[in-house]
């Protein structure tokens, strides 16, 4: 599916054997395709190593890797669409935003290496929509070292970032790494009890395969819904009692929040009708008219600048003692849980210009990419266009020159030698000094 839209993708796994497996099934597939059979692949291309797809390992030297890198990175290399790469040879040290779909076969003990593996593509010059796979086999020990992995995700953030992630582990359940217990498809209970419907995915390649595969896909979630802060674990007991205050004080009428919307409101960032356009508009654009496309892009990307940095984020003490000038009639807990509203107000509308800017950058980086490429061959074209009406001129200046030049000057040629032939026939008289 993904070749459809022109995505690449990236495989990392830690086992070799895993990578012989998927080339097995490459090879098996393009087999099938020349012999005319019935093959597991069901697009349209073939599977020829180092054309169609690249293999990354510890066994590839360093030149290689790089020239791999390179023609998988270019963007006429249409054929070139999967690199299967071993996740502890190819995790560091290679740019691959060529791709934006990544698939993490298998689960890494230590968190970081799959981080680093989705981090080849999510990077500077990306263009495009990340996408990350985590294939996980459902009650093996695959599952428990995937629920390893989240708990020291969740260790390192609450100690580096202080925040608070929700313990969805219990000790017993991951010291029990050695038991298989996976849903039995064939159970009419667990599937009344288990096999609920999952949410419908941002991704519509991943919602295509949970509804054409019910069977085969248990379940799938959000990874980072596991990683998300939860505020509610980090309050202490006085941060507790300032939150009912606040909704005490709601109750009565008053207002806990700036309403930094309604000021926000006035300014165009809405980008909905900024990339409304596809690649066939824009080729029916003049160069004049893609200018002005690129300009008022230009300007959206600067107010979305200009929006997320001219919003006010005072620390929390600040907001104290703004709120408490404002409302010298409140008590000391009102007055915090009306900071602590106000405070949440601003990061929560900090995160949406951000989103907004993101999606302006990326649309306008987008739409640059697809205006320099319909330029450049527009210039081929013209290009073209010129040495063919060139040729074609020298054609026919070459086919007027042998018509009418060359036939006289052989007209001329034989009528000189006829006229010195025709004098030494005749006797020459004595005015001649013969």
């Amino acid at each position: 599916m993904a070749e459809e839209v022109d995505d690449k993708v990236l495989v990392f796994s830690q086992s070799l054997i895993s990578l012989n497996l998927i080339e097995d099934f490459l090879e098996l597939s393009c087999r099938a395709k020349d012999e005319d059979k019935i093959s597991p692949y069901k697009g349209d291309g073939k599977w020829y190593r180092n054309i169609d797809y690249y293999r990354l390992d510890g066994s590839t030297n360093a030149t290689t890797r790089k020239k791999w890198a390179e023609e998988f990175n270019d963007t006429s290399n249409i054929r070139g669409r999967l690199f299967l790469i071993s996740t502890r040879a190819g995790s560091l040290g290679i740019n691959l935003v060529a791709a934006n779909r990544v698939i993490i076969f298998d689960a890494s003990w230590n968190p970081s290496y799959d981080i680093q593996s989705i981090f080849r593509v999510y990077r500077f010059g990306q263009l495009k929509t990340v996408y990350v796979y985590r294939f996980l086999a459902q009650g093996t020990m695959e599952e428990k070292i995937y629920d390893r992995q989240v708990t020291k995700q969740s260790l390192s953030f609450r100690v580096v970032d202080q925040q608070q992630i929700e313990r969805h582990f219990t000790t017993n359940e991951l010291a029990e790494l050695y038991t298989f217990e996976p849903d039995m498809a064939d159970d009419p209970s667990e599937k009344k009890s288990k096999k609920a419907t999952p949410l419908l995915p941002k991704d519509p390649f991943l919602a295509e395969m949970l509804q054409n595969n019910k069977d085969q896909i248990a379940c799938y979630h959000e990874h980072d819904s596991l990683l998300d802060h939860k505020e509610e674990e980090a309050l202490s007991e006085e941060d507790r009692k300032a939150a009912w205050a606040e909704y005490e004080a709601e109750k009565k009428g008053l207002s806990m929040r700036t309403n930094y919307q309604a000021t926000y409101a006035q300014m165009d960032m809405g980008s909905s009708n900024y990339f409304s356009y596809n690649v066939a508009a824009l080729a029916s654009m003049t160069n004049q008219q893609l200018e002005d496309l690129i300009n008022q892009g230009r300007q959206k990307v600067i107010e979305a600048t200009n929006a997320l940095k001219t919003l006010s984020r005072e620390s929390l003490e600040d907001t104290i003692a703004r709120v408490w000038k404002e409302n010298p009639a409140l008590t000391e807990s009102q007055v915090q849980s009306m900071a602590l509203g106000r405070q949440a107000s601003v990061e929560l509308e900090f995160k949406r210009r951000e989103v907004v800017y993101r999606d302006v950058l990326t649309r306008q980086q987008t739409l640059m990419m697809f205006v320099q490429k319909l330029i450049t061959n527009r210039k081929v074209q013209e290009q073209q266009m010129a040495l063919a009406n060139q040729a074609n001129y020298l054609n026919q200046l070459a086919m007027q020159n042998g018509m009418m030049g060359g036939s006289g000057l052989s007209q001329r040629d034989l009528l000189g030698l006829y006229q010195q032939l025709h004098g030494l026939g005749k006797n020459p008289g004595p005015s001649k000094g013969l």
